[in-house]
């Protein structure tokens, strides 16, 4: 059994690895521009799973507190717990409208039990057309960040 899985973008641009900003740009590239918030996270689901498997083929999940993480306890004398400053960090994806510049921001939080990582996703669309009142309400992803918060969190598993 393989210990590592590699992932590869295959567009008009070559073969690539994808890494998380070759994701952005094919994202970008695939999916037309919107101002549906729930096209915003198709696009950041869809990111957020395909990065997070590269190492072993197995996908994170977004989650909205460390009460989503199995067998996670904040008191965890084995060393399973985030460092203490970060455990309140963890919270439900929001966003960010920054309307004169013509930016918009969600960030989500990840919990992949292989390896028990947690991590913090940044996505920024951009804005690519204006209302008749001179509002953005076109958006097209530009692109996306990724913080790694801990490792051998909660009831974290490893590969044999």
């Amino acid at each position: 059994e393989p210990s590592y899985t590699a992932i590869f973008i295959v567009d008009k641009e070559g073969v690539r690895k994808a890494t998380l900003p070759d994701l952005a740009y094919a994202h970008a590239a695939e999916f037309p521009v919107s101002s549906d918030e729930k096209d915003h996270r198709k696009i950041i689901e869809s990111i957020v799973f395909i990065h997070s498997a590269q190492a072993d083929g197995v996908p994170a999940r977004i989650i909205s507190s460390t009460a989503d993480i199995p067998g996670y306890k904040s008191e965890n004398r084995f060393g399973r717990a985030l460092d203490r400053d970060l455990e309140d960090v963890i919270r439900p994806s929001w966003k960010e409208e920054r309307p004169k510049a013509g930016y918009l921001f969600y960030v989500v939080y990840s919990y992949n039990q292989m390896g028990g990582a947690v991590g913090r996703y940044k996505f920024q669309f951009n804005a690519t057309a204006r209302d008749d009142d001179g509002r953005f309400h076109q958006w097209r992803l530009y692109t996306a960040e990724h913080i790694l918060l801990g490792t051998g969190i909660g009831d974290a598993r490893w590969r044999k």
